[in-house]
């Protein structure tokens, strides 16, 4: 099961980049002078990289969760022998780690909630 990142919210960053280049592309054609025009391309440029280090997924398999960036690189992952290794308390997502239950960090606000409700609704079935 792969849960993506919430849409809305990492398109944010381009929308700003793009209102950004329209703002310096409007500008100059009223021939108004920029000064600087080269640090507003790479604010723009640098709004368009941010999602790169704070967007994640989870990736559910049957032997392990991770928790990856958008260009699929393992950010965080645990060990699990199925869904029943997993449990949310608190709206935390906990896996269990040496006979405890460890909290795995992500950002709750840039991953799909439905899918977040959906991996709820399964580890509740599993148990």
């Amino acid at each position: 099961m792969k849960i993506g990142f919430n849409k809305i919210i990492c398109s944010l960053p381009l929308i700003l980049a793009l209102l950004l280049s329209s703002l310096i592309a409007y500008a100059q054609s009223k021939g108004i002078p920029i000064q600087n025009g080269e640090i507003f391309i790479a604010i723009g440029l640098l709004v368009l990289s941010l999602p790169m280090f704070f967007v994640s997924y989870i990736v559910v398999t049957d032997t392990e969760i991770k928790i990856n960036n958008e260009f699929g690189m393992p950010r965080r992952r645990a060990a699990i022998t199925g869904l029943h290794d997993l449990k949310f308390e608190n709206g935390n997502l906990l896996v269990l780690s040496n006979g405890e239950f460890v909290k795995l960090r992500f950002s709750k606000i840039l991953v799909d909630p439905k899918g977040i409700k959906a991996l709820k609704t399964m580890v509740d079935k599993a148990k």
